[in-house]
């Protein structure tokens, strides 16, 4: 645990530029704001390594991540796509930013952690606020490119992305249903409102993500009978929506996309997710079980790989301008790291169970869920804003189930103490 309030503080602004650094660097001009994540990332990195010296020990999570971590690097230079060193030690990092993230975190005491959300949180808000009330006004004068979906301008907020506003108060929304964020007489009306600021980003990967994980709860606090209701109940209510929107824009391309993603069809599309689906597909069956490479495919640092020429894609203005390339962080690691890559994630992931001990079963399995179906959509794992706050809500879920069963047995032990003085 980091003692030092000066050293705290410091993360936590670090922590707050990298989330909003679009925002501060378009105030204030400064490119240099941008490379908050990357200072932060160091940090973690030069923690993790004095811990494991002072203390002598390591845990298991952390000695997966060198493992990983050295995985990465010499399978790089076994697939032979790229041989720069620098790239490919640079970009494994990368790839496991948010298991670093996770350890610096678990650094900063819970209600010091719980308190900076809020803040963070107030502050997002405002900027959604400001938005909402007028679209057109906040896009022009903070340059925001403007997105529509379907009948939406969809809400940016100060973080100047739909997705990423989207999934920051999809994190709060299960804090505060998690009970580590404290709301008394007006939760249901904030969560609603959460709901609605949501909706208007238009992201429908939360859209699913929020569903599912309100179902999810439901399922977890009700008995056999209440769980068979929910599924009846929903399903119908799925089938009636979907029978009234099934001809609506927002559905027809989103049927597109997903079409595109799994046929040949998609190197002649315009959604970048697509392409990037397909072929990471076509990587990870052509090159299995190791793929390409970290670097080459996908990835920040994969600009002008010579896999994009052999895919035949380099000339398509998302590789040329490398625009969207690195959005499905599921597509990167099936094209760059094959089967052997989906295997180490996933042994990573498992890994946190053991790190948190506190965890419960369904909290670890949401966040299995959380990271499975952003893969396809977002770089959940290597983009700074996305990692961070799921680092984030998992240390804050885990820190107070752990305080809670530290005051279950002190309760316990007193109890104790008192029959025996009895």
């Amino acid at each position: 645990m980091i003692k030092s309030k000066a050293a705290i503080l410091f993360i936590l602004l670090l922590i707050f530029i990298s989330i909003f650094s679009n925002l501060w660097e378009y105030l204030t001009g400064l490119t240099l704001l941008g490379f908050a994540d990357e200072f932060l990332l160091s940090i973690s990195i030069l923690m993790l390594c004095v811990t494991v010296v002072i203390e002598k020990k390591i845990s298991r999570l952390n000695a997966y991540l060198f493992i990983g971590l050295c995985y990465m690097i010499g399978v790089s230079f076994l697939a032979g796509k790229t041989n720069n060193l620098t790239v490919i030690i640079v970009q494994s990092i990368i790839h496991l930013k948010f298991f670093f993230f996770l350890f610096l975190l678990q650094k900063i005491p819970f209600n010091t952690l719980k308190k900076f959300v809020i803040y963070v949180f107030a502050f997002s808000l405002v900027g959604a606020l400001i938005n909402m009330a007028n679209p057109q006004n906040f896009n022009s004068v903070f340059g925001i490119y403007e997105l529509e979906r379907s009948f939406l301008v969809r809400l940016a907020g100060f973080e100047f992305h739909p997705n990423k506003l989207g999934f920051l108060f999809f994190v709060v929304f299960v804090l505060i249903n998690s009970s580590v964020i404290k709301v008394r007489s007006y939760k249901q009306i904030l969560n609603a409102f959460i709901i609605l600021i949501i909706f208007f980003t238009g992201s429908r990967t939360t859209y699913l993500l929020l569903l599912i994980t309100i179902l999810y709860n439901l399922w977890f606090m009700r008995t056999l009978y209440h769980k068979a209701l929910i599924v009846a109940v929903f399903s119908v209510t799925a089938l009636v929506f979907y029978s009234s929107i099934k001809e609506n824009d927002f559905v027809k391309i989103t049927q597109q996309n997903i079409t595109n993603s799994l046929t040949s069809d998609a190197n002649d599309s315009h959604y970048v997710r697509g392409i990037m689906i397909y072929n990471g597909g076509r990587l990870f069956i052509e090159n299995f079980p190791i793929g390409t490479g970290v670097s080459t495919y996908g990835s920040q640092m994969s600009a002008n790989s010579v896999v994009y020429d052999d895919l035949g894609v380099s000339e398509l203005s998302f590789f040329r301008e490398m625009t969207g390339v690195y959005d499905s962080n599921l597509a990167t690691i099936m094209g760059e790291l094959g089967f052997m890559g989906l295997l180490l994630f996933g042994w990573l992931l498992r890994a946190i169970k053991h790190e948190f001990k506190s965890i419960k079963k369904e909290i670890f399995w949401l966040v299995v869920f959380t990271v499975v179906l952003l893969s396809f959509t977002q770089p959940v794992l290597m983009n700074t804003h996305t990692s961070l706050l799921l680092a984030l809500m998992v240390v804050l879920l885990t820190s107070k189930e752990k305080r809670m069963q530290a005051v279950t047995t002190t309760s316990s032990e007193n109890n104790d103490t008192d029959d025996h003085e009895d």
